[in-house]
């Protein structure tokens, strides 16, 4: 998979405005690590604590 169709370029190069939710991760100290991960190919990462 290239992202080319020579036919409709333009529907190839839009957007897919895709989220996903993880409602429970276990990540103790992670952040750095999952934020690396997950950014640089262009997604948000954000944290927030469980409060029991």
């Amino acid at each position: 998979m290239t992202g080319r169709y020579e036919q409709r370029q333009d529907l190839a190069d839009t957007p897919i405005p895709l989220v996903a939710r993880i409602p429970v991760l276990p990540s103790w100290g992670l952040e750095g690590f999952l934020r690396a991960l997950f950014e640089p190919l262009g997604y948000e990462a954000s944290f927030s604590p469980i409060i029991p």
